[in-house]
């Protein structure tokens, strides 16, 4: 070996185990089942779910990994190893079964951010940073992956999800994307249970081969595989004994009162059993301070949320609030005492109460279906005036909601459940879908409607409520299947 090729080996040895031995790592080890048999065993998606759920301490066992083989073991007896699937509904009816013997523990959460159909990357400039910061506020996260497909334009191959346990970064908050991530995979143990892998620019993935579009690619085969989602699992603040909490949203658009400059907007959220309030800033985050007040009183499923105002655009007419709960499923939303509280000290009504709720006719036999998943329905309708006449423009108010569903309830058979005050009336309900969670800046830019229910429903004291089904079918997506990958680049 002469001098030159030692000093070029030397420091690429050195820049090798730095990545590995430095960054940050949410466990070390972290436990990480694995199949049992290559080319026909497709539970990779149930073993990542099973390492999430023995990272919170779920399971039996005296470590982690006795934990996770304990819960793989579980979900392998329920689904069986031949079925593609996804990971969200595998957690979901784990923390649903018998095999939850843990009441106390808090991490009942489950969410999907990202695409499941089409199989496209997840085209979030600031995922990667989004994941780490999850990680380090102590929510365990999978990645769900894709490979580019030559032969097909937009659309992906085949599907796998593995663990993230971190990444190059340090302990603290991160502000900027990482360059690397840290993996444990079902299907791989090269050097130990822990993988690292490095990212592709964002706009340029896949340097030596095909790519579906700007995303996040990473160096785990020739042909770079791209994240297409992450499933969250996270602990919720409130217990409610064995209860799986879901997401539910709601967005109020409302005029600005008129004439005023200044004023406070308060209002109160409440549902059957509340777990959680945030609140993202308003739409027009100039003219609302960022954080409200959120204050939970002796009633603990009721919640009061004030927002200050710091300026006003005069230009504009309509501003929109938005407020996210996490709550027990099949608990409706109810949105009451809307008001402005002006400077002089008086009041002024915003908009009227609105209670809504979606509940899904249940599955039977869930576990026999193959690609079984849970979603978000997508919801949208105005609010008027009972004197109002129906072809004006401007409804009174808008609102706009999301609601997650689990993996054993039907995506295109529900009942949505609206009430609003007497002397107003809704009208122009639209519905939607989507498999994984919108953000609130996307709500109010959503269109793809596939229910439209444009009549104006009278005014009534008691709850309106209709049965839909989706005239478009609702399939489930193909779920993760290891085998169809295109590993290298051809």
């Amino acid at each position: 070996m002469n001098n030159r090729s030692f000093f070029f080996i030397i420091p690429a040895l050195f820049v090798m185990l730095f990545i590995i031995s430095c960054g940050y790592l949410q466990m070390n080890p972290p436990p990480d089942a694995n199949i049992s048999e290559e080319d026909t065993d497709e539970s990779g998606w149930m073993a990542a779910a099973a390492n999430m759920l023995s990272a919170a301490d779920y399971g039996n066992g005296n470590n982690v990994q006795e934990k996770a083989e304990d819960i793989y073991a579980n979900l392998i007896e329920e689904f069986g190893t031949d079925k593609t699937g996804w990971t969200d509904a595998a957690l979901s009816w784990w923390l649903k079964s018998e095999h939850n013997r843990y009441p106390e523990n808090p991490y009942k959460l489950v969410t999907v951010y990202g695409h499941k159909s089409p199989k496209l990357p997840w085209a979030n400039p600031d995922a990667v940073m989004f994941i780490g910061n999850l990680m380090r506020k102590g929510n365990f996260v999978a990645i769900s992956i894709t490979w580019p497909n030559a032969d097909v334009d937009n659309t992906g191959q085949g599907g796998h999800t593995i663990n993230c346990w971190g990444d190059n970064e340090s302990e603290r908050a991160i502000s900027e994307n990482p360059k690397h991530i840290r993996v444990s995979d079902p299907h791989r143990n090269d050097g130990g249970s822990l993988q690292t892998y490095e990212y592709d620019f964002f706009y340029e993935p896949n340097p030596d081969g095909t790519n579906e579009g700007a995303g996040w690619y990473f160096s785990y085969d020739n042909n770079h595989p791209y994240i297409k989602n992450i499933i969250v699992l996270s602990p919720v603040t409130t217990n409610n004994d064995n209860e799986v909490a879901v997401r539910k949203m709601g967005a109020y658009r409302l005029m600005y009162p008129e004439e005023h400059a200044r004023y406070k907007l308060q209002y109160y959220v409440a549902a059957d059993s509340l777990i959680d309030v945030f609140n993202a800033p308003p739409e027009n985050g100039t003219d609302f301070n960022k954080r409200p007040s959120i204050s939970k009183g002796k009633q603990k499923n009721k919640a009061l949320v004030e927002w200050s105002m710091k300026k006003r655009d005069s230009t504009r007419k309509w501003f929109t609030i938005f407020s996210e709960l996490i709550i027990p499923e099949e608990s409706g939303i109810l949105v009451s005492d809307v008001k402005y509280e002006l400077r002089n000290g008086s009041e002024l009504k915003a908009a009227p109460d609105v209670y809504w709720n979606v509940i899904h006719q249940p599955v039977n036999f869930p576990s026999r279906i193959e690609n079984i998943s849970g979603g978000y329905i997508i919801g949208s309708f105005d609010i008027l005036k009972e004197d109002t006449v129906f072809t004006d423009d401007d409804p009174y108010a808008e609102y706009r909601f999301i609601s997650q569903y689990s993996f054993d309830g039907y995506p295109r058979e529900f009942t949505l459940y609206l009430y609003a005050e007497t002397a107003y009336c809704i009208s122009n309900i639209k519905l939607g879908h989507k498999y994984g969670l919108l953000s609130p800046d996307s709500l109010w830019t959503f269109k793809n409607w596939i229910v439209d229910f444009p009549d104006k429903i009278e005014c009534r004291a008691d709850t309106f409520s209709v049965v839909f089904y989706t005239p478009k079918k609702l399939y489930y997506p193909e779920g993760e299947d290891y085998y169809k990958r295109r590993a290298k680049v051809e």
